[in-house]
């Protein structure tokens, strides 16, 4: 499948865009849960339309990179253990209360 035929990309294509546009917005409004919403939404349809079209290591780093964004906007405590360790043995996380 060529690139220009493949719906995986051109999505992908559309959501890092959006992502990155929501990053930058979110840079100077880092309270703005709508822009958090946008990342989380962005980088969760990433995941799933990566695993659903077979691109695993795509997801499987998506998935990384939510849960270190899940790490950075949480208040209150959090002891973050490395991956392989956690309650699912297969990614990273946080102990403790959020």
């Amino acid at each position: 499948m060529s690139d220009t035929n493949n719906p995986f990309l051109e999505e992908a294509y559309e959501l890092i865009a959006e992502l990155e546009n929501a990053l930058l917005e979110l840079e100077e409004n880092p309270d703005d849960m709508d822009l958090i919403g946008r990342v989380f939404r962005a980088m969760h349809t990433i995941k799933g339309s990566g695993a659903m079209f077979g691109y695993e290591n795509i997801a499987e780093f998506t998935h990384e990179l939510e849960t270190a964004f899940d790490l950075v906007g949480y208040d209150g405590p959090c002891k973050p253990f490395p991956v392989g360790t956690g309650p699912d043995k297969g990614h990273a996380g946080c102990f403790g209360e959020r």
